[in-house]
Order: C-alpha cells, then sequence, then structure tokens
C-alpha cells in the first residue's frame, strides 16, 4: 500500500514537485535537529537525514513531555530503548516557521515537566512500563485491556451524546 501510495503522488506531483517536496522536509527536519541539539537538555538520537526527528532527555521524564506536547496539539509518537519521542514530518509542517515553533513548543513542555515532575499523568509512561516488563507474552494482555478499556469509554461516551438526539437520529448514531 505504502508503494503504491508514493507512486500515486509521484505521478501526482510529477519528479520535480515530488524531489522540491523532498527537499522541503528535509530541510525542516535538518532545522529543527540543529535546533533541539542546542538544547542542553534534549538529546537527540542519531544524525537524523530524512523526515523523522527523535529525541529524548536525561533530565526529565520524555513521556510526559509527550503527553504535554499532546495536549497543546502536537501529535508524536513514543519510543522506547532508549525512551523517547520522534516527530515523522510531511508536507503539512513544511512551513518556514514550522521548525521553530515546533522546538519551541518542546521546549515549554520540557520547562512544565521540570517545574511540575510529579504533578502530571503520563500515557506514555504506560508504554513506557509495558516496555520494562520482562516476560513480553504479557504485552499482548496489556494492550488488550487498554484498548477494551479505551473503547468502553468511547461507547460510554457515544451513547451520553446520543441521548439528546431525535428518535430519528439516534437510529443512526447506533449505527454509525
Amino acid at each position: 500500500g505504502l508503494v503504491a501510495v508514493c507512486w500515486a503522488a509521484l505521478l501526482y506531483h510529477g519528479f520535480t514537485g515530488y524531489t522540491q517536496a523532498t527537499q522541503k522536509i528535509i530541510t525542516t527536519a535538518r532545522n529543527i535537529k540543529r535546533l533541539l541539539k542546542d538544547d542542553p537538555s534534549i538529546q537527540v538520537f542519531g544524525d537524523p537525514l530524512a523526515s523523522i526527528v527523535a529525541f529524548g532527555s536525561k533530565e526529565v521524564d520524555i513521556y510526559k513531555v509527550g503527553d504535554t506536547l499532546g495536549q497543546h496539539g502536537w501529535h508524536l509518537n513514543f519510543l522506547q530503548y532508549p525512551p523517547g519521542i520522534h516527530i515523522c514530518l510531511t508536507t503539512l509542517q513544511v512551513a518556514d516557521d514550522f521548525a521553530g515553533r515546533f522546538v519551541h513548543a518542546v521546549k515549554e513542555a520540557i520547562e512544565q515537566v521540570r517545574l511540575e515532575p510529579k504533578g502530571m499523568a503520563s500515557l506514555g509512561k504506560l508504554y513506557g512500563t509495558v516496555a520494562s516488563i520482562p516476560d513480553k507474552s504479557l504485552v499482548g494482555e496489556a494492550a488488550k485491556v487498554f484498548l477494551t478499556c479505551y473503547y468502553k469509554t468511547e461507547t460510554v461516551r457515544r451513547d451520553e451524546e446520543t441521548e439528546n438526539l431525535g428518535d430519528r437520529d439516534q437510529e443512526t448514531a447506533k449505527r454509525i
């Protein structure tokens, strides 16, 4: 599927358009890497050369940083071994000021976690905790429990939202 999407994008944008988009993505990623490396509390993993920049921190709980960023609209992925988060850039993030805005948000999140290290719950902590389980067969069970609880919560929320709908709209909501 991914190969087909890449091929379709190449056909749509043409070689020149695809190459220009790639250059913008890589330039943005390198700007993020450079700006992150300027902060001694941030540890950039490896030497990212393409569209993904991964980083952690030896000073604060990076999972709490990721959760804090998520609360402010940044959707990042958690990593383990070592604990970290990463951003995967696309053409949606190649605005001139994106790298600066992103790194500023990361630094603000680090400062918030530094000021309130114990006052924050962390979904990332669940991810990191599951990674530390010695019996890896339990990881699947932990994921099932988490997803079951999540979907039950979503069902209750959806049911509460449909209570105020008329009969016809309630039937439509149930089918969805």
